[in-house]
């Protein structure tokens, strides 16, 4: 017995497997897009939103929520955190602290061996 073939279903009319895809994508752009534009991204009501700008972004961001006194310390060392957009300024920053911890040690390995205390090393 032979087998009789269906019409195509409506969908296969549509074109081939290509052309459906580039379709779908295009209505997948096309609601992000809106989404983007009228602020429908599915995010709480609470967080901001914003059109996507169009100068570049820089490559490094950094944000940190430190206490107020740690801000003031950093702060008194020249060390600002809100300057910090590129790489190269993380690097300069992190090499400051790294640089200052030595300095902090030391001075703490000093002390110790003056008053002659027991000395424990660091944990890191």
């Amino acid at each position: 017995m032979r087998k009789v073939h269906e019409p195509p279903s409506p969908r296969r009319r549509h074109g081939t497997l290509a052309e459906r895809l580039d379709a779908q994508r295009a209505r997948y752009l096309a609601l992000k897009r809106r989404a983007v534009e009228h602020g429908d991204d599915g995010m709480p009501q609470s967080l901001p939103r914003r059109l996507p700008s169009k100068e570049p972004l820089p490559t490094c961001h950094l944000r940190l929520e430190l206490p107020g006194d740690v801000q003031d310390y950093l702060r008194s060392i020249g060390l600002h955190f809100d300057a910090i957009s590129t790489d190269e300024s993380l690097g300069r920053a992190v090499s400051a602290l790294a640089v200052r911890l030595y300095k902090t040690d030391l001075a703490l390995q000093h002390a110790l061996e003056e008053t002659s205390l027991p000395h424990t090393p660091h944990a890191f």
